[in-house]
């Protein structure tokens, strides 16, 4: 779309999530093929080609409840979770006794980060808006809200 894009204000870093015990083997995005696979809402659009591509060779599906993929994972229900890691390790606070929390994942990391931008239809706003993230890059303010999600 036309418009003013602003700096990067988050950056999403996407894992291939299997139980250790699983013993998988996904080292590349086309070692999900055969597998049964649960990843976030439009996974298959943001994740580019190859991905597509490749999952059209797996079980797979995408939820727009993204604690929907931790539930899934941990009761062996699917082999694999596409998910953000700080996002995925933030949800397990919200499963309830029913899912056991200590079987130990693996993060494969098979794809790139993501820088996140916002679009605006204003120039002045996305000024505003870049000056205001600057300084709470500079003050230390956004480095404590990333703290508070950590990613492990």
């Amino acid at each position: 779309g036309s418009g003013f894009w602003s700096d990067s204000h988050i950056s999403y870093h996407n894992y291939a999530i299997t139980l250790k015990n699983s013993a998988l083997k996904i080292q590349k995005i086309e070692d999900l093929a055969g597998h049964s696979v649960a990843a976030f809402q439009n996974a298959r659009i943001l994740l580019g080609t190859r991905y597509a591509n490749t999952i059209a060779m797996a079980q797979y599906q995408e939820y727009p409840e993204q604690i929907t993929q931790n539930k899934l994972l941990y009761s062996g229900r699917v082999e694999v979770v596409v998910a953000d890691r700080r996002i995925f390790s933030h949800l397990n606070q919200q499963l309830g006794a029913a899912f056991n929390l200590q079987q130990e994942l693996q993060f494969n990391n098979i794809f790139p980060p993501t820088a996140y931008k916002v679009l605006f239809n204003n120039a002045e706003l996305r000024d505003k808006f870049n000056q205001g993230l600057a300084k709470i890059r500079a003050n230390g303010e956004y480095q404590r809200i990333q703290n508070k999600y950590p990613s492990d």
